[in-house]
C-alpha cells in the first residue's frame, strides 16, 4: 500500500543503510518526506532525519528536526 508510513520509513533506513551512493540517499529522502506527508507525527522519521542532517554537519536542522520529534512525543505522552 502506497499510504503505508511505515512501509516509506522502513524503505528509507534501508536505502541509508545499504548506502548505494547519491541515488539511493536522494531516494531515501524522497521516502522520508513522503512519509511525513502521509503522518505528520511519526516522530520516528524527524528522529532519522535529525541524525542524517548532523551527519552531515547541519546542526541548526538537527536541533529542529529534534525539537519536532520531542513535541510529537510530548504531545503522545511518549517522553
Amino acid at each position: 500500500d502506497d499510504h503505508f508510513v511505515m512501509a516509506h520509513y522502513n524503505l528509507a533506513l534501508a536505502l541509508l543503510y545499504l548506502d548505494q551512493g547519491p541515488v539511493s540517499f536522494a531516494e531515501a529522502m524522497k521516502q522520508l518526506q513522503y512519509a511525513i506527508e502521509l503522518d505528520p507525527d511519526y516522530y520516528e522519521v524527524y528522529d532519522t532525519l535529525a541524525v542524517i542532517a548532523a551527519n552531515h554537519g547541519d546542526y541548526g536542522s538537527e536541533t529542529e528536526y529534534r525539537a519536532k520529534s520531542a513535541a510529537i512525543k510530548k504531545k503522545y505522552g511518549l517522553e
